[in-house]
């Protein structure tokens, strides 16, 4: 059981890290990372407001999945071991599909 929620605790960890620069407005223009549309590439305050927003969520989507795959390992009664074993990667990318969603209407607005 610990075996298969190590990978989507890794990745918690990662998008943690890929978050904070962004919430912090450290992140310039680029090509590479950070939210890039037609509107965020043209406008650097669109590009700050943005990249803050998605930065906002990315950590709190993390931080929700690490929660729930830590109670999961802490407390194997309460998930069982066939739910984590066959949900443990939907338990960090369903969060982040939500996020993915509300931010493209957030972006829509700006």
């Amino acid at each position: 059981m610990l075996n298969d929620i190590i990978i989507p605790m890794i990745l918690c960890f990662v998008f943690i890290i890929l978050s904070i620069p962004l919430i912090l407005q450290k992140v310039r223009p680029n090509c590479f990372y950070g939210v890039r549309t037609r509107k965020t590439m043209s406008d650097e305050t669109v590009w700050y407001k943005a990249n803050k927003f998605f930065g906002c969520g990315m950590l709190i989507s993390s931080l929700f999945s690490l929660v729930v795959l830590i109670v999961a390992v802490l407390i194997p009664d309460v998930v069982s071991v066939i739910v984590v074993n066959n949900l443990g990667g939907i338990v960090v990318v369903l969060p982040m599909g939500i996020l993915l969603i509300i931010s493209f209407f957030y972006f829509r607005k700006l």
